[in-house]
């Protein structure tokens, strides 16, 4: 059964082989990578990862894919964010207190994840129909340095704020296992929404999704 899972889950769920010293290690992203066995890294290359943590991720993605296959977002129980604490790129610092009482939408990417480049364009679109709503949306960029992610920008501009979690912490905090992953916050900064692996953000459905969490009071003109 296990076997099967893993299956299953080729295009939905990344090994994860490396990072960064503190001992959360990834090596995949989102719901397209092409990647071996999860399982075959074990014993050297999940250095700090258990078994626990591996399983659960191979369980949630399983869960998350008839709603990736829909379009829509997978409801999670309501819990508080993780704050944090980010630079953007021009060294302004972002944390999460400065959205509290909107929607946000924090999406976890990096440059060398092929689902994220897809998806990221989506993003950019779905921003400009979201933005005069009053939901907020951020990108922060997982490992990549500064000149990395300009130069990514580059090629994929992004017009929402983007920041920069160099070791990682904030991403391991939120729980991130694979990229490309979102989560989307209600104006009590509760997590409310999980995806992992890409989406159409500018789909019909999963906007009306998004803006069904912003009353019309807090909408902007």
């Amino acid at each position: 059964m296990l076997g099967e899972m893993v299956d299953r889950n080729e295009h939905s769920f990344n090994s994860l082989s490396r990072f960064d010293h503190t001992g959360w290690t990834v090596d995949g992203c989102g719901q397209a990578a092409q990647v071996t066995s999860p399982f075959s890294y074990l014993g050297h290359s999940l250095t700090g990862l258990t078994w626990s943590i591996l399983l659960f991720a191979l369980f949630m993605s399983v869960a998350l894919k008839a709603s990736a296959a829909e379009g829509l977002l997978a409801a999670v129980r309501p819990q508080p964010a993780p704050t944090f604490r980010l630079q953007d790129l021009e060294g302004r610092n972002h944390q999460l207190l400065d959205y509290r009482g909107r929607v946000l939408i924090v999406n976890f990417w990096a440059s060398w994840c092929v689902p994220c480049r897809r998806e990221l364009p989506s993003m950019n679109r779905a921003w400009t129909a979201l933005r005069p709503k009053g939901i907020a949306m951020l990108a922060i960029n997982l490992g990549d340095d500064a000149e990395a992610v300009k130069e990514f920008l580059y090629d994929f501009p992004i017009d929402f704020p983007v920041l920069l979690d160099h070791r990682g912490r904030i991403s391991q905090r939120w729980q991130v296992r694979g990229l490309p992953t979102t989560l989307v916050l209600n104006q009590r900064g509760e997590i409310v929404y999980r995806a992992v692996g890409e989406r159409e953000w500018d789909d019909a459905v999963l906007l009306h999704q998004l803006q069904t969490l912003q009353p019309e009071s807090r909408k902007l003109d």
